[in-house]
């Protein structure tokens, strides 16, 4: 929809409650290297079975090195919700994306350990890969965050 330097905004439309995080990870077609329980941990928004769902989806790169604590501050700062389901989905839909966007995101498990999600693209062999794990070294300077912004507020 738009473009900046550092900000993307996509317009969604999507159904809700059609796929777990595993079968959407497995849309996105990349190598996956995971910890399925760390997939069954990601935090998906429930929706209302066959009700669509209009919305921004807007994708930023803070340009700096950023621990998984201030991700989600910075999301929260441009007034966004995380939404994993709207990301793995863009991954999916437009696979060159992560080639020049390396993007992703983290969460708090039920355990309160941090666990991510990256998406990128090796430049050796040019491998599109997705890893799912516990961890929390935070993320590089080159990487995109997201969050939706619902339509009418």
């Amino acid at each position: 929809v738009s473009e900046t330097a550092n900000e993307l905004v996509f317009r969604v439309l999507i159904k809700r409650g059609k796929c777990r995080g595993q079968q959407l990870l497995d849309l996105t077609g990349r190598r996956q290297s995971r910890d399925s329980s760390v997939v069954k941990s990601m935090p998906l928004i429930k929706g209302e079975s066959g009700d669509w769902e209009e919305l921004d989806y807007v994708m930023f790169k803070p340009g700096r090195q950023t621990p998984d604590s201030q991700v989600e501050l910075d999301r929260l700062e441009r007034k966004l919700t995380r939404d994993l389901e709207v990301q793995i989905l863009l991954n999916a839909a437009f696979p060159e994306f992560a080639d020049d966007h390396p993007n992703g995101d983290s969460w708090q498990d039920a355990k309160e350990q941090w666990c991510f999600a990256s998406f990128y693209r090796i430049d050796v062999g040019g491998v599109r890969g997705v890893f799912v794990y516990r961890g929390s070294d935070g993320w590089h300077g080159d990487y995109w965050f997201g969050g939706r912004k619902v339509l009418g507020f």
